[in-house]
């Protein structure tokens, strides 16, 4: 028991004395997104992070729908700037990402007789992803971030088709196989 107190106070104060930063991505709600990240230096040359992406129902555009998402990324910066020490400067990442995708798709039945009812179908799918990018990050006044970067990233799933065999695949194909992303985040450093 004294050993787990003991370490955890170690812990605690070796993470108090190293910069972290809580950021919000500012170009994301473009898209209907929310993108809330947290990064913590681990030494003069890295930090890990953590990002969380949340889309709750935006239009689809194959038809009348929705998607949500929920993306949870966690990541690796190697910061390359010499005259600056993490987490200043030009930085390369690495990330890995947990997507769950839902998407309500409504359509219309027409019967022989002449009527219609309107349905509407769910579908569920959870991807994997990695990616690899580039970005800079700038600290003023030792307490607000600006950083920016952007990369490729390949998420696990179908692969994009110009006409897909089977309509409920549709939705999904922007967030599966390999696409750019970019991202603007302003954040407030903490120690």
């Amino acid at each position: 028991m004294n050993r787990f107190l003991v370490f955890f106070l170690f812990l605690a104060g070796s993470l108090s004395a190293q910069q972290s930063i809580i950021k919000l991505d500012i170009h994301a709600p473009v898209a209907r997104t929310g993108v809330v990240s947290f990064e913590h230096v681990l030494n003069e040359n890295s930090s890990l992070g953590l990002s969380v992406l949340f889309c709750d129902r935006s239009d689809l555009w194959v038809s009348e729908g929705y998607i949500s998402r929920l993306a949870i990324s966690p990541e690796y910066r190697f910061y390359l700037t010499e005259d600056l020490a993490a987490p200043q400067g030009w930085y390369l990442n690495a990330l890995l990402r947990y997507q769950h995708l839902r998407s309500e798709i409504g359509y219309t039945l027409f019967s022989e007789q002449g009527g219609s009812d309107y349905a509407v179908n769910v579908y569920n799918k959870d991807t994997f992803g990695m990616g690899l990018g580039i970005g800079y990050q700038r600290i003023f006044k030792n307490k607000v971030a600006v950083d920016l970067h952007m990369g490729t990233l390949f998420n696990s799933g179908e692969e994009r088709k110009m006409r897909p065999e089977s309509f409920e695949l549709e939705p999904y194909e922007p967030y599966v196989g390999y696409f750019l992303f970019s991202a603007i985040k302003v954040g407030y450093v903490i120690r």
